[in-house]
């Protein structure tokens, strides 16, 4: 739970440094330029997954582990010093995200070792740490820049994610003895099974659209006048994406996890539509909550949904296949959701990202539908 609590809880305070950046260090940059930053996050958060996945299947991961975690808390040092924008992007997005993608991707793949019967549920109180830092995290950054100013608040946070670091890497270990499955690091053989193949492009889209809302809350509620009222808005998403997280992972392994994705990801794509036109207080709480339960809910249950695809022995490969495909989209996300917002408004983001996700929607459908031989009832 510290992995993820260290890496998504602490990416997913990006709309903080979105603003803070856009404001106060590169105000010359536009906002398409200062989101390639926390898409580089993303993109890199993932993209090691195939080679790490592959490293927790032969109980290999340990000492890449050690070192990411290590350079992660030595990233956000470096972060505090930054006066450039190359230098932000650099730290806070290669070096930060690259070192991420290695702390996370064991966090989920080694608690599918653990459990079979009830891995949903596992693996949905495993999120929920990503959930607790990204509600804690946008609270305490925007308080700890108010109070210490940038570079403290970097430092203090950087000994939060080192000490996070310390006790993940005293418990995480594998339970499966290693097992040599064919096909490399990267399997293309995978890609026949049309289930598969259809998931894995879901979750492409998914990833390009997903957290554009949570990238922009902060910025958009400023512009419509809420203040610093806006930055508790990131931090009551991720705290509701909290129960998206929890709630159907008590039911997904009795009903299948696709199944309950496939609702949840049309909800996303429903608030993600609706965000930019909740303008007042009242209208974007309600909101942000709603998107952070359906976003809950995607990042809760992937990875189950992965799993029900193959057997055991190969899950880290597979997992790691899908989470490196789906880092482009990541990439993609936020700088074309800011390039469309400099020509356009926020109602042509919510545009993009909500046909984003309805796209990764449908790709889950299909899958669906083809791993059940067409049926419309059965456990997935």
């Amino acid at each position: 739970m510290h992995t993820l609590f260290a890496t998504f809880g602490f990416v997913n305070t990006w709309g903080i440094f979105q603003q803070y950046y856009e404001s106060s260090l590169f105000p010359d940059k536009s906002q398409s330029q200062i989101a390639w930053i926390g898409s580089l996050q993303y993109l890199l958060i993932y993209l090691p997954a195939v080679y790490v996945g592959r490293l927790v299947d032969l109980s290999k991961f340990y000492w890449p582990f050690w070192i990411g975690f290590t350079l992660y808390a030595v990233s956000i040092f470096l972060t505090a010093q930054v006066k450039e924008y190359w230098q932000a992007m650099l730290s806070h997005g290669v070096l930060f995200g690259l070192c991420a993608g290695f702390i996370f991707c064991p966090g989920i793949a080694v608690v599918q070792h653990w459990f079979y019967e009830r891995r949903a549920l596992a693996l949905g109180a495993v999120a929920c740490a990503s959930s607790l830092g990204g509600t804690v995290f946008p609270i305490m950054v925007s308080r700890l820049l108010e109070q210490v100013g940038f570079q403290w608040t970097m430092r203090i946070c950087a000994f939060v994610l080192l000490y996070c670091g310390i006790v993940a890497s005293l418990c995480l270990r594998t339970r499966l003895p290693p097992k040599a499955a064919p096909g490399g690091i990267f399997n293309p053989a995978a890609f026949k099974s049309a289930p598969y193949s259809f998931f894995t492009a879901g979750c492409f889209f998914i990833m390009a659209g997903l957290y554009t809302p949570l990238s922009y809350f902060d910025v958009m509620g400023r512009q419509e006048g809420l203040g610093t009222y806006s930055t508790y808005v990131i931090a009551i998403a991720n705290a509701f994406s909290l129960l998206g997280r929890a709630g159907p992972a008590l039911i997904a392994d009795r009903v299948g996890s696709v199944n309950i994705l496939i609702p949840g990801l049309l909800g996303s794509a429903v608030t993600t539509f609706a965000w930019p036109y909740c303008t007042t207080k009242a209208s974007l709480t309600v909101i942000a909550a709603l998107n952070g339960v359906f976003q809950g809910c995607f990042v809760s249950l992937v990875a189950p949904g992965i799993a029900a695809l193959g057997s055991v022995e190969d899950l880290g490969r597979r997992f790691g296949m899908v989470n490196t495909i789906m880092s482009f989209g990541s990439l993609l996300g936020a700088p074309v959701a800011g390039a469309i917002l400099a020509k356009y408004d926020f109602h042509a983001v919510s545009y993009y990202s909500g046909a984003m996700i309805l796209a990764g929607f449908f790709c889950f459908v299909a899958s669906r539908q083809i791993h059940l031989k067409g049926k419309f009832w059965g456990k997935m």
